[in-house]
């Protein structure tokens, strides 16, 4: 089954989110296997490979619909794959925050559709 990811990168200079950059992509065969859980942190990963000139070195907010995303960044035990990703979010300056799928509908529509 294909399945997709996708990311918005978003300015807020007045409190109000604006469009800067848009991703989506297919999964990987590979990819395909992976649990919703891990899909949300590669789409993270992969964002972040995408906008390096816009997060990197930035302070920023990631915002997910994964609710679990937030609480995974502080557990000790995690699958390996899981914790390189961990390794690479750590160097990041950012604060997470969860918000439902009902308010995330411009990324959901990329990921059921990517280009």
């Amino acid at each position: 089954m294909a399945m997709a990811q996708s990311s918005c990168n978003v300015s807020v200079p007045d409190n109000k989110f604006h469009p800067v950059y848009y991703m989506s992509r297919k999964t990987s065969e590979t990819e395909s296997k992976y649990t919703t859980f891990q899909l949300e942190v590669l789409a993270v990963i992969e964002a972040l490979k995408h906008f390096p000139v816009y997060l990197l070195g930035i302070p920023f907010k990631l915002i997910t619909d994964c609710n679990a995303f937030k609480q995974t960044m502080s557990k000790k035990d995690v699958c390996h794959k899981i914790a390189l990703w961990v390794l690479t979010l750590e160097e990041i300056n950012n604060n997470i925050d969860h918000r439902p799928h009902s308010r995330l509908l411009h990324v959901e529509a990329l990921s059921r559709h990517p280009v």
